[in-house]
Parts: structure tokens; sequence; C-alpha cells
């Protein structure tokens, strides 16, 4: 189960890499807890698709499950300070 779900998050990263040029991921949450079962096979099939091209670094996050909640919260927060921009323009 962990080999393929790598080898398809090891195909999306390739494919976002070179679409769109980002040189580091930082993969994150629950799942990211069994290391290197799922991370061996994510970067085997980087190394396949893009076949040295490019390095791509993929870094487990440090957040464990709290990635989630951070990234919800500032996306409110975002979303706030734009109503709150947009409320100024208007009054």
């Amino acid at each position: 189960v962990y080999v393929k779900a790598g080898f398809y998050i090891g195909r999306a990263i390739a494919n976002i890499s070179m679409l769109l040029d980002i040189p580091i991921f930082i993969l994150g949450g629950g799942v990211m807890k069994i290391g290197t079962l799922l991370l061996d096979p994510i970067q085997e099939e980087l190394n396949r698709t893009l076949a040295n091209r490019r390095k791509v670094l993929i870094i487990p996050s440090t957040l464990g499950d709290k990635n989630g909640a951070l990234g919800a919260l500032s996306l409110i927060r975002e979303s706030v300070k734009k109503t709150k921009e947009k409320r100024k323009y208007y009054e």
C-alpha cells in the first residue's frame, strides 16, 4: 500500500516540480509518521520520473498533525484581513 501511494505521490510531485519549477516539497500530516515506508517510494519515483534532470528535495514537516489546522488558520486570517481592507475602501 505504501509503495503504491509513494509511486503516485512521487509522480505527482515530479510533475508539479517540472511544471512550476519547485525544488523543495514539505510533506506533513499524520501519514508522514510512517517515515521511510512512504518517503523512500516517493523518492524512488521522483528519481525515476525526473531521470536526474533536476534535483527535488522532499522534507518531512516538523509540525506533525498541526499542518492542516495551521494552514486553515492562516487562510482565515488572510480572509479577515482582506475583508477589513474592503470595508475600509467602501467606508
